[in-house]
């Protein structure tokens, strides 16, 4: 499990021991640096993934496509920047209001992606587009600050809070911070939108239906708007991959076994993570069936 499917530029993408440090579970600032040209430039050659967020903002542009007036700005900066990540051969039409340059980036773009202004403290979401939601509702969070995105994830804000909104606020342009976040899913779907009521992980679970989800973030500042622009690109593979992996698997297993119970719950696997956690940590002598 050291590599993902696309042709991903290794500066972009964390590896799979920094993902998974074999340490017990807690909230960590792990991160790693890039050229943003290396995140935001296309990495599938067969065009599937634009095919696929083209389908979901045309199909339901309520939940994937959020902008403010506000953001337009930070979107016409976006757009210069994209046709020159994208290799785009003229500049994007650019549209009168704010959710339709929002969803004709989201159409250029692999990544997801949302801005967050720095005109306040926290940060605040004024535009994005997300197809691929790992379970929660993007349409929801226009116009909340940081903090308040976060309120739903057990103890991030006491914990890891003041050092993330420092560091966003010392954030210049020129270079893209990269972080990963992981979680457990039983479907192989991309966009996880709650709307979509796709299978949840229960007991009893079956390794075969079980997929390790891992999002890979980048962030950056947009010089001119200063708009911070913060990008996710969704790796999902299946749980079984890690047979081949035993440090991954005793480490993912690891966690799993010291994770508090209201993360378990908020991360959709608090029924199934120990039965996980038995197959992950006995890998190295056993096959997971």
């Amino acid at each position: 499990m050291n590599r993902p499917a696309q042709h991903a530029p290794a500066s972009a993408w964390l590896t799979d021991e920094e993902i998974f440090p074999g340490a017990d579970y807690q909230h960590r600032l792990r991160l790693g640096r890039c050229e943003p040209e290396a995140y935001f430039s296309p990495w599938d050659p067969s065009s599937c993934l634009l095919a696929e967020r083209r389908r979901w903002i045309h199909e339901h542009p309520e939940r994937h496509v959020l902008a403010e007036d506000s953001a337009i700005p930070a979107l016409l900066e976006l757009a210069e920047l994209a046709t020159l990540w994208t290799g785009s051969p003229a500049p994007i039409a650019i549209p009168s209001n704010s959710s339709a340059l929002t969803a004709s980036l989201g159409t250029l773009l692999e990544p997801d992606f949302v801005l967050l202004s720095r005109d306040s403290q926290p940060p605040r979401l004024i535009a994005g587009c997300i197809c691929f939601p790992s379970s929660w509702a993007p349409e929801h969070k226009l116009g909340s600050t940081l903090d308040q995105i976060h309120e739903v994830v057990p103890d991030l804000n006491p914990t890891l809070g003041g050092a993330i909104n420092a560091f966003l606020g010392r954030l210049k342009p020129g270079t893209a911070w990269t972080r990963a976040n992981w979680g457990l899913c039983a479907s192989p779907e991309r966009n996880q939108h709650p709307a979509r009521q796709l299978p949840r992980l229960r007991m009893p679970y079956d390794p075969n239906r079980t997929w390790v989800r891992i999002e890979h973030q980048a962030l950056m500042v947009l010089p001119q708007s200063d708009a911070i622009l913060f990008g996710i690109r969704i790796d999902q593979r299946p749980l079984t991959t890690l047979i081949g992996c035993p440090s991954t698997a005793h480490a993912l297993g690891r966690a799993l076994r010291s994770m508090p119970g209201p993360m378990a719950t908020y991360k959709g696997i608090a029924e199934v993570r120990e039965a996980i956690a038995d197959d992950l940590l006995g890998t190295a002598h056993r096959p997971m069936m």
